[in-house]
């Protein structure tokens, strides 16, 4: 039977094999460690302040519209004189000068309806006459008169009454009221109200 001999280890070689394997677990916690710190240190930055201004900017200056006010839905032919109102209002920083309102009442055939228009002059009292533009053959914008100045925020209201031709058929029509800068007569807003011209 074959003997097997065993050799024994002296105590300093087993204090050196045991130091060298417990150096080897230390530096093996100590890189898994690094490796763990270094992936939760550095959290992304958020995108979404990079430009946080760009969206919020609004250019300065007039910003014009226009509201009709009073306007019966139904209007008789042969009735009137009958009292509405235009509004020009300016929601921008800086005032809105030159600005002209303008009413047309439209309708087939011819569009347009056939009737006489005025317009209250505030500083004496008086009701003057004022266009009253057809829809067809030339650019009814070129019949505006009559420019206001509109403070900034602010608004301008101007007073005006429409007397109603008996020439006219029943017929459904559209109220138009604009604001027209002047003197280039270009067209800055427009509102629309349906009316019906009845007998």
């Amino acid at each position: 039977m074959e003997r097997r001999v065993l050799r024994s280890i002296s105590a300093p070689a087993l204090l050196l094999a045991l130091g060298l394997a417990a150096g080897c677990s230390s530096h093996a916690a100590t890189v898994t460690t690094t490796q763990r710190s270094t992936t939760t240190t550095a959290p992304q930055r958020p995108t979404t302040t990079t430009s946080p201004s760009t969206t919020t900017t609004a250019p300065a200056g007039p910003s014009v519209s226009v509201s009709l006010e009073g306007l019966p839905a139904s209007i008789r032919r042969g009735s009137g004189p009958i009292g509405f109102r235009i509004v020009l209002a300016n929601s921008g920083d800086t005032a809105a000068t030159s600005v002209a309102p303008l009413f047309q009442l439209v309708g087939p055939p011819c569009n347009c309806v056939a009737g006489t228009l005025e317009r209250r002059d505030p500083t004496r009292g008086l009701w003057l006459p004022e266009p009253l533009p057809e829809g067809d053959g030339y650019d009814p914008l070129e019949r505006a008169v009559g420019a206001v100045s509109i403070p900034a925020h602010a608004s301008v209201t101007i007073d005006e009454r429409i007397t109603v031709s008996t020439a006219n058929n029943p017929k459904a029509a559209s109220a138009l009221a604009y604001a027209v800068s002047l003197p280039d007569h270009r067209q800055l807003a427009v509102a629309t109200v349906p009316v019906e011209i009845t007998r």
